[in-house]
């Protein structure tokens, strides 16, 4: 699924010539998931869980990359 996204943006970044209708609000949008992702999951893996700072250092690192690469392109895909 994953390659088939990749598939897609490639042939549609060769269809346009380099240029991408950018907008606003697909941006915002990451962010703010990412925010409540962090969120969520620091506050589960303190308080539920009992990590230590190592650990939740790690988990939102990996929201941090993992997040914003899943949640692009669709966003983009639907015009946001």
């Amino acid at each position: 699924m994953v390659w088939e996204l990749i598939d897609d943006y490639k042939k549609e970044y060769q269809k346009s010539n380099g240029q991408f209708n950018t907008q606003l609000l697909g941006p915002v949008l990451i962010g703010l998931s990412l925010l409540v992702v962090n969120i969520v999951t620091v506050g589960t893996a303190k308080l539920v869980l009992g990590f230590t700072e190592p650990a939740i250092l790690l988990l939102f690192l990996i929201n941090t990359i993992i997040v914003p690469i899943i949640a692009w392109y669709p966003l983009r895909k639907a015009g946001l």
